[in-house]
């Protein structure tokens, strides 16, 4: 019987790493439940991803110092430390490596290993849960902690010494069983019939701080057409304005936002961009620091205004730091929150938008792009959809089944499986690069592995999008 793998299952509770899991060949873990974190408490963002909390881990809050009170058990549970609680001593412990963080309850210290680290604000319990102070204990374990107070955010990222988490161990093969019912691939919209690319002219590179591909924000819808073609297809955005998707060759895509026949909005993760000189794509963070002003750091994502235009550059932590993608928008298209109302529409745009920017990933990195697979996208929309209806976060459901076995179960035969999940993450753009930055979920979208890709997405009330890929090999 072929060997299953039996891998780590990367799950996320809170603010430490990316709110998304990976799992390949065969995986166990924890599930992670959560529901709609409270308006009262600061909002706090992980690389750039919103973090929730729930009920039965606990809420932040600022306290009477003024100081951003997290629960343990949550910081605990997301670092995948070793824990532990003296109830004699009224102290909690985290361990890492050789670290050890001690929260004596109602002390104004933690200690590092022993040694006294003073703050100005309790370690308290709140509702029977243990709470500590963010930013010092953040800063023990090597965390770079900001706060914006405009807005009542945290904005949280690794620290050059932060210590990346464990490699899943290399998979292999799964044994696909007795179930050898070839499925037929139906071939979709997105990424154009999967591995048959047609092939763009090459284009001159033309750079300008407001245009991609020559399409400037302001210019007329009709010079895009004539300059470009149609679209490939049209995409919801939730911002008010349609995306025109140009996927016909991943080494020019671009997705173009059109509102009352005006381009409003440029995005693109293929490796052409080039706004000057010196910011293009592969440009370092600290050049795009210093040469275009982003001067709001984010961890993966850096942000700045310029005139009239907004930009988002999303970084590769896993390739030097370097800027791979960029968003630009105009200051007028406004959203009404983090999350925009969700739709069937929105759903779709963001499940075709999540292949095409994996495939896009993929083509960056010389490797043939994934073929869309809808007999996967229904397995992993209906695991989307499951999480939410049965408030878990796993690759595992409640019923025990994991991902290969959801497979097996709607008559889909393999000799490989790989899942990708994730919550939390405002759009496509957001999803595919923070899966980028984290090491197995990256490993799936660069497998060398897999052929086909099926991609699942679903909203919760709260409009709070759910994520799933599953990849695959005959």
């Amino acid at each position: 019987m072929t060997k299953k793998l039996v891998g780590l299952l990367l799950v996320v509770v809170m603010a430490f790493s990316l709110f998304g899991t990976t799992i390949s060949a065969q995986a166990t873990g924890q599930n992670c439940g959560y529901t709609q974190e409270r308006a009262t408490g600061p909002k706090v963002y992980m690389n750039g991803n919103k973090v929730l909390f729930n009920k039965d881990l606990g809420y932040p809050y600022i306290d009477r110092s003024n100081r951003t009170q997290i629960p343990f058990r949550a910081f605990s549970e997301a670092c995948q430390f070793q824990v532990g609680w003296d109830g004699e001593t009224r102290t909690g412990y985290a361990k890492k490596g050789d670290m050890t963080v001690t929260i004596p309850v109602d002390k104004n210290y933690i200690t590092v290993n022993g040694k006294v680290v003073n703050s100005d604000t309790q370690n308290v319990i709140i509702n029977g849960r243990v709470h500590l102070p963010l930013r010092i204990v953040l800063e023990a374990f090597g965390y770079n902690v900001k706060w914006d107070g405009d807005n009542g955010c945290i904005y949280i990222q690794p620290g050059d010494d932060q210590q990346q988490p464990e490699e899943p161990t290399e998979p292999e093969p799964v044994d696909p069983g007795d179930n050898n019912e070839q499925p037929v691939e139906q071939p979709t919209e997105p990424g154009d019939n999967g591995n048959e690319q047609p092939q763009e002219p090459a284009e001159p590179v033309e750079f300008s701080k407001e245009a991609l591909r020559g399409i400037h924000i302001g210019d007329d819808v009709s010079k895009v057409t004539d300059k470009l073609g149609q679209p490939k297809r049209t995409d919801v955005s939730g911002h008010g304005f349609k995306w025109y998707i140009y996927n016909q060759a991943y080494e020019q895509y671009l997705q173009i936002g059109i509102k009352d026949n005006k381009v409003v909005a440029l995005y693109t993760n293929a490796s052409y961009w080039k706004l000057t000189e010196t910011v293009r794509y592969g440009a370092s963070t600290d050049t795009v620091k210093k040469d275009f002003g982003a001067k709001n750091d984010y961890g993966n994502q850096l942000k700045t205004t310029a005139g009239d235009m907004d930009y988002t550059f999303y970084v590769d932590q896993y390739d030097n730091n370097k800027v791979v993608a960029v968003l630009m928008m105009d200051k007028g298209v406004k959203s009404k929150g983090y999350y925009v109302q969700s739709s069937a529409e929105l759903r779709t745009s963001y499940e075709n938008e999540v292949f095409d920017l994996t495939n896009v990933e993929r083509v960056n990195k010389g490797l043939k792009p994934y073929k869309w697979r809808d007999d996967l996208a229904k397995v992993a929309r209906d695991h989307s959809k499951d999480m939410i209806a049965n408030d878990y976060f796993s690759h595992t459901n409640k019923q025990g089944q994991a991902p290969w076995d959801r497979a097996k179960q709607a008559g889909i035969s393999y000799s490989y499986f790989s899942e990708n999940i994730a919550y939390g993450q405002k759009d496509a753009m957001h999803v595919v690069n923070g899966w980028m930055n984290s090491s197995g979920h990256r490993r799936s979208i660069l497998s060398t592995d897999c052929t086909g890709l099926g991609v699942g997405v679903w909203f919760k009330s709260d409009n709070t999008p759910y994520y799933t890929q599953n990849f695959i090999k005959d």
